[in-house]
């Protein structure tokens, strides 16, 4: 019995003590910013009740013993403190608060992916937060970043479905080469190529159609961070393809724990609401006399009571989209996923376009062991864009140039084909320009777009003080396209219509393999980073073009015409054309990057690399370019005060090389005849140049970061100046005794100068309200301060009597255009037969598009469970070329030609010999246009068209949403969280100028170089958009 009773009293002590042990379980979990969603590294959790602390990895993820009932303590250098309960959960997913006084603390994501503190950066550098981007509900995630950063300029080409975009960072850094900023996807280059016209069979300038820029494949929702890199640093480690800065694109990962599901949907409006407006008092004619064989309107008056139709009001349709994204995600222990899958269908406002997109993406997380963690990512993009032709070609202008009195939606015959509408019989009169309900129903215009991006990471930690990363990525596409100009279009009834097809296809492959090693010496602290980097590049491009079709457009189905261009040919009698093109690229590079720290108070940064790049021949393929930045928190020596809580001052110095096209170093054979009629090669009108040398540029940075009123009001102030050395002329035209037209060589030299302000006030910040306001301010002033040639112009941006031109001493943006002949004093020449005004066939500066300065204002406001945002884009200065109000003129439509009946005399002086002299003689011929419309047809130059300091002020973004309440979503069975919100776009702008909109470019991004913003001629405008949509997040996955 003794040993009975010891022996029951332990059976329930047994039970206890292994109950309680059973309690005490592994904790998995990740820690993240509550300001960004970034992880936070290196975060400490202690368990208060066993003492033991875990530090998160590279991810935020880590794991720690506890059981129910258990406090744990989360911490992290610049961010606030924080406790929590443990209960039944077995995967904890948990947020920290940046310290008020602590922002320099926040971590932002450099080149490679490396993490830094804000407050250790040299060099400039701006955040925007994949939600700012994704309130937009913009399908093309760059036209989001207008107005947020402060020294980006977002070019967009037009407003149709599927325009292209391209960032500009700190100004235009090269005369001939691309200026667009680099996109980096989660530490990989991505190709944001926009496809140049000059590939096409037929070998046309970037101005009559446009191609969707890549990075717009990528979906906003995917999207959890961007940061723009402004700065030198950019280039120090990404090489010659960063010299134009980089924005640093991070996505979305997944949180280990219990499958998360999500979903959000949005229903989008869009209407164009601004026109260029026309006169209404004048018909057809020429010189005052009606004749309806022509489309000038210098006719005599309309009948009184004439009917007027409002064309393009009738053209525009409300355009809509709809999307669909849907996420899941979860994990268990340290392995974590998130997939992801978009559908946005659109219909434009141009009749018959439109813009379909399907994504999918994947991304995966595992920490195989305490040393080694690995993350992938695969992703699938497709594009099918209906599209609108533009410029010269475009819908806009035939809409401006057809008769009033006709209504242009009657443009079939009762037999279905075209109705003619001039007097003269036959298509191919010049009075019969294109019906626009007519080209968009039978001239056919789309491409289509698939697309695979693959990375790869493993991170290796050999010792607490030694990291191994490697990353790899694959990107691959194939973009097919074609257009199609029916038998019976105007610009194509001369040779019985056109197809012309093409199929570019691109793979790229990336490696970039980095070593780190860090050492605490006393109060000094030291990183040491090397790597080298692999890149390599295959473009193929195949196009084929005919005429005289055998069919009419009707009867084409191009959504599933072969792209063993096997199709179009069936479909023509006769002129087929082809051209096929490799483009081979590949550079190696290896590079340094040592960080020196004292203390928390100064921070060095050292950098260094060297490129070969293959496109260079052997003497010419190597070079370096170096830099170096430093941080000074001299606030560390401040006592602590009310008033400044932070200040920071910086600066850097770095030079780099950005590499030209391929090929530009040697001639090459092209087709001489290239027809299913006869064969032969020379060479082209180029010559290339076998001594071109990489574009060297030395960019010079100071700046300041200041914190005041324990972070209520933050300041970052910067100033910076771009000396850009032997930047490379595509196509010069030196003297035609070379034997070539055109030549590409190292000619020019270049300055940028630039001040750019960010400011940031935290009005109110408590658990009820949140009020914010972000203000950006630049300033970038450009000069040409080397140029052998009186002009260099891109061909691509001729349009109609004007150009982007250089010249020696002016700034890179400016306009070239043709001017009236003048005496040394500036009078204008008279004809003295004519009394009409002489033309210098010399182009001349008539303006300069870089406007005087740039501000945007994002206003973030939360109450409870409504948030309201807006965004404002201000644009002081800067000229607008009205192209297409010069067409008007040159047309008779536009409302300036209505004084025609008076009679003028042209200020000036005569062309008489005596211009020049102390008495010229003074112009008193005197004209009336109605009767010589050479005064307008003639003599009305770009010069008079050029709108001088054009400013705007727009509403770029508006969101108003509402989070369902927690305590009323507990309720369902379904939904943990739901959402519902209203965004417009571009909703209004104020402006000064005269026609739609002043933001319209004359060319696509493929054009290289300055390009034509700022360059108005038949551009759709920017229409007015507005999104309703709900969000929702399932219960456990339900």
């Amino acid at each position: 019995m003794r040993k009975i009773i010891p022996l029951l009293v332990m059976i329930p002590l047994l039970f206890y003590f292994g109950s309680a042990q059973a309690q005490e379980r592994t904790i998995n979990g990740t820690v993240s910013s509550e300001r960004n969603s970034e992880p936070v590294i290196s975060a400490t959790i202690t368990n208060l009740r066993t003492k033991k602390s875990v530090q998160t990895s590279a991810n935020g993820a880590f794991s720690i013993r506890a059981q129910k009932g258990d406090e744990l303590q989360l911490s992290s250098v610049g961010f606030i403190e924080k406790k929590i309960t443990v209960g039944d959960q077995s995967q904890l997913t948990l947020t920290l608060a940046v310290s008020a006084g602590q922002l320099a603390e926040v971590i932002v994501t450099t080149a490679f992916g490396i993490k830094k503190t804000k407050r250790s950066q040299g060099t400039a550098s701006q955040s925007v937060t994949g939600q700012e981007i994704n309130d937009t509900q913009r399908d093309n995630w760059m036209n989001a970043i207008s107005g947020r950063v402060a020294g980006a300029t977002v070019n967009t080409t037009s407003g149709a479905p599927g325009a292209s975009s391209q960032i500009v960072l700190r100004g235009f850094n090269s005369i001939g080469g691309d200026n667009s900023a680099l996109i980096i996807l989660d530490g990989i280059p991505l190709n944001n190529s926009v496809f140049s016209q000059h590939r096409l069979a037929s070998d046309i300038d970037n101005r009559n159609n446009d191609y969707t820029n890549r990075a717009a494949d990528i979906n906003p929702d995917d999207i959890e961070s961007i940061n723009v890199l402004k700065g030198p640093e950019a280039a120090a480690l990404y090489g010659t393809e960063a010299g134009n800065g980089a924005i640093i694109i991070t996505t979305k990962k997944g949180k280990a724990g219990k499958l998360k599901v999500s979903y959000d949907n949005s229903f989008r409006f869009e209407q164009i609401t601004r026109f260029h407006e026309v006169q209404k008092v004048y018909d057809n004619g020429t010189n005052g006399l009606f004749q309806n064989t022509t489309r000038l309107f210098f006719g005599p008056k309309y009948a009184e009571g004439t009917k007027f139709y409002d064309n393009p009001k009738n053209f525009f349709n409300v355009g809509t989209a709809n999307k669909h994204n849907v996420s899941l995600e979860g994990g268990r222990g340290f392995t974590s996923f998130r997939g992801s899958g978009s559908y946005y269908d659109q219909e434009g406002t141009i009749p018959y376009t439109g813009n379909k997109k399907i994504n999918a993406r994947i991304s995966l997380y595992s920490k195989v062991t305490k040393k080694l963690e690995i993350t992938g990512s695969l992703a699938y993009y497709y594009q099918f864009n209906r599209k609108a032709f533009r410029g010269t070609d475009g819908y806009y202008l035939s809409l401006l140039r057809w008769p009033l009195e006709d209504d242009a939606r009657r443009w079939r015959n009762i037999n279905g084909n075209r109705r003619i509408i001039s007097k003269t019989a036959g298509l191919d009169n010049p009075a019969e320009a294109n019906n626009p309900f007519f080209e968009t129903e039978r001239n056919k215009n789309f491409d289509r777009t698939h697309r695979v991006t693959a990375n790869f990471g493993a991170t290796y930690e050999a010792a607490d003080w030694l990291t191994f990363d490697w990353k790899v990525g694959a990107d691959a596409y194939g973009q097919y396209g074609a257009y199609m100009w029916d038998k019976e279009a105007f610009n194509a009834y001369t040779f019985g219509g056109r197809i012309e097809e093409y199929n570019s296809r691109f793979k790229g492959f990336t490696s970039i393999f980095l070593a780190s090693a860090r050492k605490k010496i006393g109060n000094w602290g030291f990183t040491l980073r090397a790597g080298n980097a692999f890149d390599d590049r295959t473009t193929t491009d195949w196009s084929v073009r005919g005429d005289s079709l055998n069919v009419s457009a009707d009867y084409i189905d191009f959504k599933n015409m072969s792209t063993a261009f096997t199709s179009p040919l069936k479909r023509l009698n006769s002129r087929t054309q082809g051209r096929d093109t490799l483009t081979l690229q590949r550079s190696i590079g290896l590079f340094a990057d040592l960080n020196i720290s004292l203390k928390d108070f100064l921070y060095i940064n050292i950098a260094g690399r060297n490129d070969w790049l293959a496109e260079f021949p052997p003497h010419r393929r190597s070079y370096f370019y170096p830099s170096a930045n430093v941080a000074f928190i001299f606030s560390e020596f401040i006592p602590k005060n009310k008033v400044l809580t932070y200040g920071k001052l910086r600066a850097s110095i770095a030079r780099t090389g950005k590499r030209v096209a391929p090929y530009s170093n040697q001639s090459v054979y092209t087709n001489a005849v290239a027809s299913t009629n006869g064969y032969g090669y020379a060479y082209g009108f180029g010559a290339n140049n076998p001594d071109l040398f990489p574009e060297q540029q030395t960019a010079y940075e100071v700046g300041t970061e200041l914190s005041f009123f324990n972070n209520v009001v933050t300041l970052d102030l910067t100033a910076y100046q771009i000396d850009i050395a032997n930047s490379v002329a595509t196509n010069a035209r030196p003297s035609y005794a070379t034997g070539f037209i055109l030549y590409t060589s190292n000619i020019a030299d270049l300055t940028n100068k630039g001040f750019e302000a960010v400011a940031n006030f935290n009005l109110i910040r408590n658990s009820t309200v949140n009020w914010s306001v972000r203000a950006n301010f630049s300033k970038t002033t450009n000069k040409v301060t080397r140029l052998p040639l009186p002009e260099f112009y891109n061909s691509d941006s001729w349009i109609a009597g004007y150009r982007a031109s250089l010249y020696r001493g002016l700034p890179t943006t400016t306009i070239g255009g043709q001017d009236y002949q003048r005496t040394a004093a500036g009078e204008i020449l008279i004809d003295a037969a004519t009394g009409l005004p002489a033309i210098n066939a010399n182009y001349v500066s008539i303006g300069d598009r870089n406007p005087d300065f740039v501000m945007g204002f994002t206003n973030t406001f939360s109450y409870k469970n409504i948030r309201f945002s807006f965004t404002l884009d201000w644009k002081q200065g800067g000229d607008v070329l009205n192209g297409t109000e010069l067409f008007l003129t040159q047309q008779g439509l536009s409302k300036r030609t209505l004084n025609r009946e008076n009679t003028i005399i042209v200020p000036g002086v005569l062309n008489d010999g005596l211009q020049e002299s102390a008495n010229p003689t003074r112009n008193t011929i005197p004209i009336t246009p109605y009767y010589q419309q050479d005064y307008y047809t003639g003599r009305s130059l770009a010069v008079d068209f050029v709108e001088h300091d054009v400013n705007w002020l727009r509403l770029r973004d508006v969101t108003l949403s509402y989070s369902f309440d927690a305590n009323l979503i507990r309720r369902s069975r379904v939904f943990s969280a739901a959402r519902l919100f209203v965004t417009g776009t571009d909703l209004f702008m104020i402006t000064n100028y005269s026609g739609p909109d002043p933001s319209s470019n004359g060319n696509t991004p493929a054009t290289g170089g300055v390009g034509g913003f700022a360059i108005d001629l038949g551009s759709t405008p920017t229409p007015i958009g507005i999104n309703f949509g709900l969000g929702v997040t399932f219960k456990n996955g339900k």
